[in-house]
């Protein structure tokens, strides 16, 4: 059938979506400008900002880690602390979005009694896949097993664990 029959008066306002050919950045900066972004609904995410450009991403890692320091066990602080504690957790998470902020502390939570590290958090997130830091002790474990002894998941990681040690990466 032909499209030009299915189209009609809806034709002028799907036009804007095809492409016009390349035009001049400046006009492009000129749109950009131009537009007024949408204040965030309850209902959108805002996985695409990073904590740096979050205010309340700020405010929710504040008092996570309030409620942190005082459900876990926390060795040698005092509560005047806090407040230098959450400088540095904000200087570290910088780059990574609230939202999995927030996935790798409750994992964090569930699986240790003491106070999270920054870096602790950042380890969870740059694994991914809910993976917990990594552990020498649990390394050497593995690796004193017999080969045919070992499971699957032992050896993937073994393999993560050595190629951390090696590159640096995960």
């Amino acid at each position: 059938m032909n499209d030009s029959s299915t189209t009609g008066s809806n034709a002028s306002k799907t036009a804007p979506q095809q492409f016009q050919g390349p035009r001049p950045i400046g006009q492009i900066v000129n749109n950009l400008k131009a537009t007024e972004p949408l204040p965030p609904s309850e209902s959108q995410s805002t996985t695409s900002l990073a904590l740096m450009n979050n205010p309340e991403g700020k405010k929710k890692l504040a008092n996570m880690l309030k409620v942190c320091y005082d459900g876990l066990k926390v060795y040698g602080k005092e509560p005047e602390q806090l407040d230098n504690a959450n400088k540095l957790f904000n200087l570290v998470l910088s780059d990574y979005p609230i939202e999995k902020i927030v996935e790798a502390m409750k994992y964090y939570i569930k699986h240790n009694t003491e106070f999270p590290a920054p870096a602790d958090i950042a380890i969870i997130i740059e694994r991914g896949g809910g993976k917990p830091p990594f552990d020498r002790s649990v390394y050497v474990s593995a690796s004193k097993k017999h080969p045919a002894d070992r499971s699957s998941e032992e050896w993937d990681y073994m393999r993560e664990y050595e190629k951390f040690m090696m590159t640096g990466k995960y």
